[in-house]
C-alpha cells in the first residue's frame, strides 16, 4: 500500500477526533476505531521518507509498545478487583474487559493527549510527504505515493 493509503487512514482518524465532542480519551478512542487499530506499521514505515522517521517512531512506540504495556499492566488490577469481589475470571472475560479500548477509555487527559498529538503530527508529516512525492516522483516504485 502506498503512502496515500496511510494519509487517508490518518485523515479519517484526525477528522473523527475533530468531530468528537468528548475529552481526550474519547477522541483517542474514535481515532482508534477510525483506522489506527489496523495500521500495518512495517508497511507504513516502508512508505515513508527518511525525514519522517522520527515522528513515525514516536507514533509507533506509543501504539505498539506503550499501549500494549498499559493493557498488560491493567490485567493484574482487574484480576485483583475480581478476587476481592470473590469472582472467578475466565480468559475470555479478561480479554473482554482488559483490552486496548478499556485502557484508552480509562486514560487521563494528559496521557491521551500525547497519543492525539502524535497522530496529528504524523498526519501533517504524511500529507507533506505525499505532496512532495507527487511533485517529485521517485524513479523507483519503492516508497512511492501509490503502489
Amino acid at each position: 500500500m502506498g503512502l496515500s493509503y496511510y494519509r487517508d487512514k490518518l485523515h479519517s482518524a484526525v477528522t473523527a477526533m475533530a468531530q468528537c465532542s468528548g475529552g481526550f480519551s474519547e477522541r483517542l478512542l474514535v481515532a482508534w476505531h477510525s483506522g489506527i487499530s489496523t495500521m500495518n506499521w512495517d508497511d507504513f514505515e516502508s512508505c515513508l521518507m527518511p525525514d519522517d522517521y522520527p515522528v513515525f517512531q514516536r507514533l509507533k512506540q506509543l501504539f505498539t509498545f506503550d499501549l500494549p504495556k498499559k493493557v498488560e499492566k491493567s490485567r493484574p488490577d482487574f484480576l485483583l478487583r475480581a478476587a476481592l469481589d470473590s469472582e472467578e475470571v475466565s480468559e475470555a472475560a479478561l480479554a473482554k474487559f482488559v483490552n486496548f479500548e478499556s485502557v484508552i477509555k480509562a486514560m487521563h487527559g494528559n496521557a491521551a493527549r500525547k497519543y492525539i498529538q502524535s497522530i496529528v503530527e504524523m498526519y501533517s508529516v504524511v500529507v507533506s510527504s505525499v505532496d512532495y512525492q507527487t511533485a517529485f516522483p521517485l524513479p523507483s516504485s519503492e516508497g512511492s505515493v501509490d503502489e
